[in-house]
């Protein structure tokens, strides 16, 4: 009981801390009504909203403990218990940290199609065209669904610095 409120309330604080960086996004010229910091912000309010519940739900816990007599202060499974579960989540987490470091690199569509066919490998999807396809698929969709129907900015990665180079590389070899 007492861990949840006290995950419940950094995580708040943290959401609260992400919402108020998000709203200090700088506006751009090419903002449509969809701005840089409205998913930002949205993540914010949810985390901020789910924590808050977290919370209330700890609390409610307690109570409800506290009402009946002689009940035990238990907090349930041991952490060695639960640790398929950790493990699971941060193999998650660690997936997300390489596309994030990916995505400067090699540009949000490549990033994304290695994000999207790492988690799938990961859950026990076996390797199969299916399974590649779907990931470069999945990838051309959010990619035309945020960079071309929304008209939000992503990443390109590398693939800008080539097409950079091209016309310099074929000035320098006349």
């Amino acid at each position: 009981m007492l861990k949840d409120i006290i995950s419940g309330g950094v995580l708040f604080t943290l959401s609260v801390g992400y919402y108020v960086v998000a709203t200090h996004f700088p506006t751009s010229a090419l903002d449509t009504s969809v701005t840089a910091s409205a998913f930002p912000e949205l993540i914010g309010m949810i985390g901020a909203f789910f924590s808050v519940l977290l919370i209330a739900q700890a609390v409610w816990r307690a109570s409800a403990q506290q009402a009946t007599a002689g009940a035990k202060d238990d907090e349930g499974p041991s952490a060695l218990a639960d640790w398929p579960k950790h493990r699971a989540a941060l193999g998650l987490l660690v997936i997300v940290a390489l596309f994030l470091l990916a995505l400067g690199t090699f540009g949000y569509p490549v990033a994304l199609a290695f994000l999207i066919f790492a988690v799938v490998t990961y859950q026990g999807i076996p390797l199969t065209w299916k399974s590649v396809t779907a990931s470069i698929c999945g990838a051309l969709l959010f990619w035309l669904f945020f960079v071309q129907f929304l008209g939000i900015h992503m990443p390109v990665g590398f693939w800008e610095r080539l097409s950079d180079l091209t016309p310099l590389t074929l000035t320098m070899s006349v």
